[in-house]
């Protein structure tokens, strides 16, 4: 049993029968309580300090001692049990303590011992008893006052939640008003924003229709004018006579011209995307430009993946590439340039990668700065990022990276 048991729930569990109306009992007597354990038990908790555990201990060996009518040693154990008891605290065990000790000196015949102990003990109850009614009238008291103002407190609410319901419905169709205008707002502006968006797209893909228009037609140009002259005076000065040396001088730079002619003819000339993919034109336009000094590499993963592409996508990518390049072959002194295009579900990863002369990337000059802008404008308008990486005399690598193609 718990050292924190109260008196009124050890009156209860004292045996009823042939028992005083303010008899009180701890452990009931029992035939087989064994003196020696019980007394092992309190030898061994004493070895470890354990007093105030072994208070129920030995109340148990004083009833058995006093049950058993060993009345010199149930004294013994109580004076003993009575002292630690109160040195704890531990009221329950003190009230079965005395009452006990007083049995035990009444069956010697020490009475006055007897009488003040059995006193003290029902003082004790009394106490106990006194004390466990009045905290029941003072919790019973704050019960009825707490009820009583719970019971007002209850009908204020009442009156206020009535008074609040009303107000909460004027403020809520006051809300619901306002935010019903706040999201037209938002709409239409996002509307506008869509449509400002919608219009400078607009006017962007027209731009880039027009400079494939004015390529369109600077490629005829240099094609039906400038190398068909240049193809006629070489066949001039190889059909000269007699075959001077002027002629001989000219006709190696007259050949290189008109090769010159040609590629810049031919990478203006527009793409047909409607009839090959992304990749295979990168994949031409590598080759075209490979030649002895630099090797100009193209890997892709897919195929035909890319052939899908919206043209003017398609046609944007294709010239930024065509435009890093053209500055690698340029500028970058490189001996080999790798482009690669990966293609997975909605996204597109580019990269181009030479092994150059590289550039500190937070010091560029004016026209380079100028130049990467406006390839990052165009790649940005079409959703779109550019990441560079680069450093003096080990190459420059850019990646380029577009999603939701399919959107």
């Amino acid at each position: 049993m718990s050292a924190t048991t109260t008196l009124p729930e050890l009156e209860r569990t004292a045996p009823v029968r042939h028992r005083p109306a303010l008899s009180y009992e701890l452990f009931p007597a029992r035939s087989d309580v064994s003196f020696e354990r019980l007394q092992e038990t309190i030898a061994l908790g004493e070895s470890q300090q354990m007093l105030q555990w072994l208070l129920p201990v030995r109340a148990a060996l004083l009833k058995a001692q006093v049950s058993a009518g060993n009345n010199k040693a149930a004294i013994t154990v109580g004076e003993t049990l009575v002292e630690q008891a109160a040195e704890f605290g531990n009221r329950d065990i003190l009230y079965s303590a005395l009452k006990n000790l007083a049995f035990a000196q009444e069956n010697l015949g020490q009475y006055t011992l007897a009488f003040e102990n059995m006193k003290e003990a029902e003082e004790l109850f009394r106490e106990q008893m006194s004390e466990t009614t009045e905290r029941v009238l003072r919790e019973t008291l704050v019960k009825y006052e707490t009820e009583k103002k719970n019971n007002i407190i209850l009908q204020q609410e009442n009156k206020l939640s009535r008074q609040q319901m009303w107000g909460v419905i004027l403020v809520g169709s006051a809300l619901l008003i306002i935010l019903t205008l706040t999201w037209i707002g938002k709409n239409a502006q996002q509307k506008n924003k869509l449509l400002v968006k919608e219009k400078e797209n607009a006017v962007y893909y027209a731009i880039n229709e027009g400079e494939e228009r004015e390529r369109k037609r600077l490629a005829g140009e240099l094609h039906d004018g400038i190398a068909s002259n240049l193809v006629a005076l070489k066949l001039k000065l190889e059909n000269s006579h007699p075959f001077d040396f002027v002629a001989e001088d000219l006709l190696p730079l007259v050949t290189k011209t008109h090769e010159e002619i040609r590629h810049a003819a031919h990478n203006l000339t527009p793409l047909n995307l409607e009839q090959q993919s992304l990749a295979s034109a990168l994949r031409t336009f590598a080759t075209e430009c490979s030649h002895d000094r630099c090797d100009v590499l193209f890997q892709t993963n897919q195929e035909g993946e890319t052939k899908n592409l919206p043209k003017h996508i398609a046609l944007i990518i294709y010239r930024a590439v065509q435009e890093l390049v053209q500055n690698a072959l340029k500028h970058a002194s490189a001996s080999a340039i790798s482009v690669q295009l990966m293609y997975q579900k909605d996204e597109l990863w580019i990269t181009v990668e030479d092994d150059g002369q590289g550039f500190d990337t937070a010091v560029i000059d004016h026209k380079q700065r100028n130049g990467l802008n406006n390839l990052i404008y165009r790649l940005e308008k079409i959703g779109g990022s550019v990441d560079m990486e680069s450093q003096p005399n080990i190459g420059t690598t850019i990646f380029i990276h577009l999603k939701n193609l399919n959107t």
